[in-house]
């Protein structure tokens, strides 16, 4: 009996042992399954902060590219306005040339007209000048044709009274 329990003590001992042995590879087990779930979580997280920093740098440049953009197009807005202005000016200096030349050819044409005018009055003044020149010496040569008629029927009325006789000294 003594035999017996000493046999099922050793028995126990050695299933306790094994118990214990399996128990410990479950553990070793248990613990190398936490390490490498551990590994791999740190692999992840690794990752994870990897992606994380590459996404931030990503972010980084689209933001330094939209800043970039921004005055670019700010530079561009500018120098647009810049030459809309630079427009704006010799337009408004091409108008204040074209009015300037139209005021000078509105002065040149007045100045046309007005030599016109004065040329047509001077053709005018002449024609009436000569029409009054031509009427007065109209005017004279009838005169004197009238008074040549007179002289001439006086002369006529002379000439017949001595014919007559009458020798008078011819005066009247």
């Amino acid at each position: 009996l003594k035999a017996e329990r000493l046999l099922i003590q050793k028995r126990a001992k050695e299933l306790k042992k094994q118990k214990e042995k399996e128990e410990l590879a479950l553990l070793d087990k248990k613990i190398a399954m936490e390490k490498e779930k551990q590994e791999r979580e740190d692999e992840l997280q690794r990752e994870r902060d990897r992606l994380k920093q590459e996404l931030e740098a990503r972010e980084q440049e689209e933001e330094d590219r939209r800043r970039q953009l921004k005055r670019e197009r700010r530079k561009l807005q500018q120098e647009a306005e810049e030459r809309e202005r630079e427009l704006d000016r010799k337009r408004r200096d091409d108008e204040l040339v074209l009015e300037a030349e139209r005021m000078l050819l509105r002065k040149k044409q007045q100045q046309l007209d007005d030599e016109e005018k004065e040329r047509l009055e001077q053709e005018k003044f002449e024609a009436q000048f000569k029409a009054k020149a031509k009427s007065a010496r109209a005017s004279r040569k009838k005169k004197d044709s009238d008074s040549d008629r007179s002289l001439d029927s006086d002369e006529r009325f002379k000439y017949s009274k001595n014919k007559s006789g009458d020798s008078g000294s011819g005066s009247d």
